[in-house]
């Protein structure tokens, strides 16, 4: 009650004060730093599935654009051929340890991306 009167001296109106009781019995807002409690086995697992995954995006996306700069420009044919190929597997890839936790719009939106810049170089270099 005090708290109210200071409150109330200071010209605001408390209507819902909660007591400290009150307050202590609501529940956290999710999000916080509470809710990463990791051990340091399931840091490291998580680490390393962020690192391995970006090695491998990039060998992925940087494999098929060399093969095709070493392709001689003729050969459109075996440029195509292989932005087919490296597109299945990178759908491939991608859908395998992703098979709960995406969607299939995602799956599928990612590698629409991904065709669609291999296809761009193969574009601007022929």
């Amino acid at each position: 009650m005090e708290m109210e009167a200071k409150l109330k001296d200071a010209g605001i109106r408390p209507e819902n004060v909660l007591t400290p009781e009150e307050a202590l019995d609501l529940q956290e807002l999710p999000g916080g730093p509470w809710d990463n409690v990791y051990t340091g086995k399931e840091r490291f697992e998580a680490f390393m599935t962020r690192y391995l995954t970006a090695i491998l995006g990039g060998i992925m996306l940087i494999g098929p654009m060399i093969l095709m700069v070493l392709i001689k420009k003729r050969k459109v044919l075996a440029r195509l051929l292989t932005v087919g190929f490296c597109t299945m597997a990178f759908a491939l890839v991608l859908a395998f340890p992703s098979s709960t936790d995406k969607l299939p719009l995602e799956l599928l939106s990612a590698t629409a991306a991904y065709t669609a810049v291999l296809v761009v170089f193969v574009g601007t270099t022929s």
